[in-house]
């Protein structure tokens, strides 16, 4: 199973891949290409509820039970719901284009700051408790997930074509682990 890459390997990819959406967005915002700008949110929004979604599915799960990581899963899928919830205001909300740019460059910090988190203590948290053929087998799995989830990665939620109010702030922090 070692040729398999591990979950953090595709988790890493996956970042990765957001992280250059999110440049490219960047970049149309920067460029004043609006339009574009906005078809390639799109398409970043729906990489990002899908990879979430397949997390919620596959990952988390395992490392809460597996890894024994529960506080730390529960942690991240308040980021991922505040994540969400942020994507759908954006798609949906009615918002002016300044406010638009806004939003989606809050976006990329709170992304950005849940994939280091996860980079930085998820993975070598769950690294100590997971064997190699285990962080195989969810690599695999997860890679299934997303095939099965990004099709219908759609906004979650119906929001009135009003403006919004925008969600509310959410921080990324993971508490120190205790000793059992």
């Amino acid at each position: 199973m070692s040729s398999a890459p591990t979950i953090f390997d595709v988790l890493r990819e996956t970042h990765r891949e957001v992280e250059e959406l999110f440049g490219d967005v960047q970049s149309a915002i920067h460029t004043e290409q609006y339009e574009l700008a906005e078809a390639l949110f799109q398409l970043l929004s729906v990489k990002l509820i899908a990879a979430m979604r397949a997390e919620h599915a596959v990952v988390y799960p395992r490392f809460a039970r597996d890894a024994k990581l529960g506080a730390e899963t529960e942690q991240a899928l308040l980021e991922h719901d505040g994540i969400e919830r942020m994507i759908d205001w954006i798609r949906v909300g009615g918002l002016p284009q300044d406010e638009w740019c806004e939003a989606v460059a809050k976006l990329g910090t709170l992304v950005a700051d849940h994939a280091d988190c996860e980079e930085c203590t998820l993975f070598p948290l769950a690294s100590l408790e997971l064997s190699s053929d285990q962080l195989h087998e969810i690599g695999l799995d997860f890679v299934q997930r997303m095939m099965q989830t990004t099709p219908v990665a759609g906004a979650s939620i119906t929001y009135e074509p009003t403006p919004a109010e925008p969600p509310p702030p959410v921080s990324v922090t993971f508490k120190p682990r205790h000793a059992a």
